[in-house]
Formats: structure tokens, sequence, C-alpha cells
């Protein structure tokens, strides 16, 4: 399995920055997986999933932030790992 692992907190690098869409664009382009931590605001994951469609996204670590946005679109899942 490829994909593309993305930190962006760790750096100091804003979820809306238009490298995020470098890494979406080229996970579609290859149909892989690409996981994040913060995907920003549920309207930027939304934006992303329906723009690149072949791309899986994944948000590590559970939250309730990206729910609604996981029953409209097929190619976004939440990790359910609990925080420790």
């Amino acid at each position: 399995m490829q994909g593309i692992k993305l930190i962006g907190a760790y750096l100091g690098y804003h979820p809306d920055g238009p490298m995020i869409d470098v890494a979406a664009r080229f996970a579609h382009q290859h149909s892989q997986i690409i996981l994040n931590h913060d995907w920003g605001s549920p309207e930027r994951i939304l934006g992303l999933c329906r723009e690149y469609p072949d791309a899986t996204f994944v948000q590590g670590h559970s939250t309730f932030a990206y729910a609604n946005v996981s029953r409209q679109v097929p190619n976004l899942f939440i990790c359910t790992c609990p925080f420790q």
C-alpha cells in the first residue's frame, strides 16, 4: 500500500495552504490514500474530497468535526483510535 501522510501542524503549515492541494492532487492522480491530522474546516475537507474523488482521505485520530462530511462523500474516513 502506498500513500501520503501529512502532519502540517508539526511544521506550522496551515491546512488551507496550497501544498495540501498539491498532495491531494497527487493522491487523486495515483488513487492513493492521503492521511492528515488536521484538514482544517469541514468545508475545506469537503471541497478536497469533491475535487479529488480518486483520493482516499483519512483523518488521523477520532473527531466528530468531519462526521457530517463523511456522510456526504465516499472518500473520507475518520480514524477511530482514541487519544491517549
